[in-house]
């Protein structure tokens, strides 16, 4: 996963976009406009599963090892966080291989 990549091509596609606008070539920009949604798809896809992931480990962390926090609550509430991570980890695996 490219996030970083994915995020400086965004920039590019959307510099390019602007001088393709200026210049008035209308098939450059539709192309890099294109481009640029398709780049945003992706950064989302990626960001959804960092959020997913990040859910899961606070709550290992805050719930996990405080007494007072029921049992089974804490585990059925880790098995949604896990499925919400699985979900979104095979949809931004799925943007790897586009």
């Amino acid at each position: 996963m490219y996030i970083k990549r994915e995020v400086k091509c965004l920039v590019v596609y959307a510099k390019c976009q602007e001088a393709a606008e200026l210049k008035g070539d209308k098939e450059a920009c539709a192309y890099h406009g294109q481009r640029m949604r398709r780049s945003l798809d992706d950064i989302d896809a990626w960001a959804d599963m960092a959020e997913a992931a990040l859910a899961l480990a606070e709550h290992q962390a805050t719930s996990g090892y405080d007494p007072s926090v029921d049992g089974k609550a804490y585990a059925a509430e880790r098995g949604r966080l896990w499925d919400a991570f699985v979900v979104a980890r095979a949809k931004a695996k799925a943007v790897n291989q586009q």
